[in-house]
């Protein structure tokens, strides 16, 4: 049995759109190898799908959920990464750096998901999808 929401077409238009802006940041910093840039993105769309399971169909829950778990999936990225010996730096600068980047990568995911509830609020012209 399939989900209703895997055959939602709104479901894979944020499903894309928010895993590209999303995981960009990341890929960006860390992303050094074809390994690291698909679990990234594939961290940010398990992420965003359990965003809009969860969230109760509102564009203003769904993006602040998909902010959350966005901050959730950049630390699983960063642990699993050097778990795996993914990133050409030592475990110490990779781990720390990247908690000195996490206040930075939630203010700039924290401007995306804002921008995409204002723009959807205005291209739906309701609150919820």
């Amino acid at each position: 049995m399939i989900p209703k929401f895997l055959s939602n077409k709104r479901f894979w238009i944020f499903e894309c759109v928010a895993t590209v802006l999303l995981s960009l940041n990341t890929i960006l910093w860390i992303g050094r190898n074809i390994e690291a840039i698909i679990l990234i993105a594939l961290t940010f769309f398990i992420s965003n799908m359990i965003a809009w399971v969860v969230s109760d169909k509102r564009i203003g829950s769904l993006c602040f959920l998909s902010w959350l778990f966005g901050g959730g999936a950049y630390a699983l990225d960063i642990v699993l990464i050097d778990w795996f010996k993914m990133s050409t730096h030592e475990s110490y600068p990779l781990i720390i750096g990247s908690m000195l980047l996490a206040p930075l990568f939630a203010a700039i995911n924290g401007v995306i998901c804002l921008s995409f509830w204002i723009i959807s609020a205005k291209i739906y012209k309701r609150v919820e999808f």
